[in-house]
This record gives structure tokens, sequence and C-alpha cells, in this order.
């Protein structure tokens, strides 16, 4: 599914005996996911973030991928917090994609993919009469995805479908920091800053 497109796509499918009605994300949620309004967790380092899988604590950067079919969460705001920073360790940005409601308008399911899913619309590629250059083709309908569903069994949000594999190519964990949707502050360094500026301010005076 292209992202780009803001109709919504109204499909319903039978899933574990549960009928679910499927949203393309608006384009608010189509930002990258790490920038979540400017708050992003760096108050640990976030290769040293663990997940218990079957018993057994394991960080991000030593999950397989059959580690990730056994990771549970209690909410979906945990789904998105864990590939969220899996794709940092891992040298890629996350971008929400699908969701999908129960017939009470619950949210059931989340899809996350990475942001350089899906190609660019056509119609910029046609453009004529251009004032300025094509930007940088950012978008190669990379498959790498992961998709939660609720389990009312459980009750828990398991992982039901996972693409490990990039099309283009990871960041370096070196450069990693250098990502746009991850040059961020943290609220120690702002803290920081603001001390600075204020006993900078005081000299001068």
């Amino acid at each position: 599914m292209n992202i780009d497109d803001n109709k919504n796509l109204e499909e319903s499918i039978e899933c574990d005996e549960l009928c679910f009605g499927y949203d393309s994300s608006s384009d608010k949620e189509e930002e990258d996911l790490i920038n979540n309004e400017g708050k992003f967790s760096e108050s640990m380092e976030v290769s040293n973030c663990s997940y218990k899988i079957q018993e057994v604590e394991k960080k991000l950067n030593e999950l397989s991928y059959d580690d990730m079919w056994g990771i549970k969460f209690d909410t979906v705001d945990q789904c998105c917090d864990f590939y969220r920073n899996y794709a940092r360790v891992h040298g890629f940005v996350a971008r929400l994609d699908e969701k999908g409601q129960d017939f009470n308008g619950n949210l059931n399911m989340r899809q996350i993919i990475c942001n350089r899913e899906g190609t660019r619309r056509k119609k910029y590629l046609e453009m004529e009469n251009r004032k300025k250059d094509h930007k940088p083709i950012t978008r190669v309908m990379c498959q790498a995805k992961i998709r939660f569903h609720y389990d009312l069994i459980l009750p828990k949000w398991r992982v039901t479908k996972f693409e490990e594999t990039h099309n283009d190519d990871l960041i370096p964990p070196k450069y990693i920091q250098f990502v746009p949707a991850y040059r961020t502050m943290t609220d120690a360094d702002k803290a920081q800053a603001d001390s600075l500026h204020f006993m900078v301010l005081e000299l001068v005076i």
C-alpha cells in the first residue's frame, strides 16, 4: 500500500474470527514515527533496552527473527515505542502505516513500516515546467515492516507479521544520530543549554 495516498481504504477481512476495518494513515500520522511530537525517550541508551521473550531478557540488537514473534505488549504505544527503538538500533527510520478497528471503533491492529516504503507520486515525477530540480528519491518500495494485533484471549498486543529485509542501505550506528528524525535533544540537554544561556546573559549584563 502506498502511504502517500490519503484516501481511506474501506476493506474488511476476516482474521482470527474478527472483522477489521483498515484505514491508511493520515498526513499527520504519516510523519516519521520517531518524531512523536518531538518527544523521544533518550533517558537511557536505546541499544540497552531489553525485552522479555519466553522469560529471557534480550537487548534490541540481540533479537533474532524468531524472537520477534514471542514479544507481547500491553498497549499499542508500547508496540510503537518498541519498533521505533528497534529501527534506530538497526539503522533506519520507522513510519506509521495501516491501522485497524473493531466494530466498536477500538483500535486492534497497527502496522509500522520503514520510511522508505512506497514510491513518489507519478504526477510529481512527470510535472512540467518545474522551477526546482527533483528532490532525491527516498521511497524505494522497501518491504520491511511489522504488524501488531490485539489478542483478546491473552489479552496482549502481539506480532502477526514481520518483514526484516530492506532493499535500501541501512545507516551505520555511528551516523544514526545525524538522521533528521533522530536529531532531538533530551530534557537534560535542553536544561543544560538553558542554564548556560542564562549564565552568559548574567555575565554580559
